[in-house]
């Protein structure tokens, strides 16, 4: 197993770490080990392009649209489930009681962190109470670092 980083101020709400455990318990995986990551709701901007009978089209159809409408896309913050085998070697982390993903870059990025879970929907508070997706948390820490 790897080194253990330490996080002095990353911190998990009760109410993420509950919801984090009930997706780990839902897996029924024996090793699970959370990943953190953005993706995007698109059901909004899909038009005709979900009416295309043929596979193809419908797959070109929908790669342009999104891309076409690209900024109206809808950010969010998810936690997935995997197995401990599917996790890069060094690349997994105990916080507060839980196995996630983690590279030692995320230190940094997560520094003063908070992740919640408000409203059905998981969020990262920076310091400044700013609410961010992994995208959004990065871009913030990448814009004050330079």
């Amino acid at each position: 197993m790897s080194e253990k980083i330490y996080f002095s101020s990353f911190s998990i709400s009760n109410d993420a770490k509950s919801e984090i455990l009930r997706r780990i318990e839902n897996s029924g995986l024996t090793e699970p080990v959370i990943h953190l990551y953005d993706r995007a709701e698109i059901s909004h901007i899909l038009s005709e392009a979900r009416n295309i009978s043929s596979n193809e089209r419908a797959v070109t159809g929908l790669k342009k649209e999104i891309l076409e409408n690209e900024s109206q896309l809808i950010p969010s913050l998810e936690a997935g489930v995997c197995g401990q085998l599917e996790c890069i070697a060094g690349e997994v982390q105990e916080i507060e009681g839980i196995q996630f993903m983690w590279v030692e870059s995320f230190s940094k990025v997560f520094d003063g962190c908070t992740l919640d879970f408000l409203n059905g929907h998981l969020v990262i508070w920076d310091r400044d109470m700013e609410a961010h997706t992994l995208r959004s948390l990065a871009a913030k820490y990448y814009r004050t670092t330079k």
